[in-house]
C-alpha cells in the first residue's frame, strides 16, 4: 500500500540554529516571538509551484517549469533551459508534495543547480537519486516529522 502525504511547513526566520533533525514526538511549542522577523514574499510560480523568500532563505515548493508534451508517448523529462531560466541562484530546500511530474519532474535538476535539499516521500527520494542528486541532498519523509533547520522549519503531515 502506498503512503500519501502532503507537506505542511512552517517558515520561520531566526528558528534556533541547529542541524537537521526529526522528532517524532508530538508538536513542538510555537517559538517565541521574534522582534526582528523578515518580511516573507511568496510568489506563484505556475501548476502547484511556489516560491518563498525571506531574510535570504530561499524554499521552492512543487517547482515545475518545464511543459513537457504529455499526450506523446516519448519519454519525459526536465526542459534544462526553462529550470535555468527560473531557478533562484540559491535554495535552502525544495519540499515535494508528492511524486507526480507537475510537481517532481524538475525538482532533481533544481536540487544540483540550487545546492537545495530535496524533501518528499520514498519515490521522490528515488527519482532525485536516479536523476544525479547526492544522497546527501535528499531528506526522505513518511509524515509526522519535524525538521529544524538554521532559518526555517518544516513539518510533515501524512494525508
Amino acid at each position: 500500500m502506498t503512503r500519501r502525504f502532503s507537506v505542511l511547513l512552517a517558515f520561520v526566520i531566526g528558528c534556533s540554529p541547529g542541524a537537521r533533525s526529526a522528532a517524532s514526538a508530538g508538536p513542538r511549542p510555537p517559538a517565541p516571538p521574534s522582534a526582528a522577523r523578515a518580511r516573507i514574499t511568496l510568489t506563484y510560480q505556475g501548476v502547484a509551484g511556489w516560491q518563498l523568500a525571506a531574510g535570504g532563505t530561499t524554499l521552492l515548493v512543487d517547482p515545475y517549469f518545464s511543459r513537457p508534451d504529455l499526450e506523446s508517448e516519448a519519454p519525459i523529462s526536465a526542459d534544462l533551459a526553462a529550470v535555468r531560466a527560473h531557478a533562484p541562484a540559491h535554495a535552502a530546500a525544495i519540499l515535494i508534495g508528492h511524486s507526480h511530474a507537475d510537481h517532481l519532474l524538475d525538482a532533481p535538476a533544481l536540487a544540483r543547480l540550487t545546492g537545495a535539499e530535496l524533501i518528499g516521500s520514498e519515490s521522490t527520494a528515488h527519482y532525485a537519486g536516479a536523476a544525479g542528486v547526492p544522497a546527501s541532498q535528499i531528506i526522505t519523509v513518511k509524515g509526522g516529522e519535524d525538521f529544524e533547520f538554521p532559518s526555517f522549519s518544516v513539518r510533515v503531515v501524512p494525508s
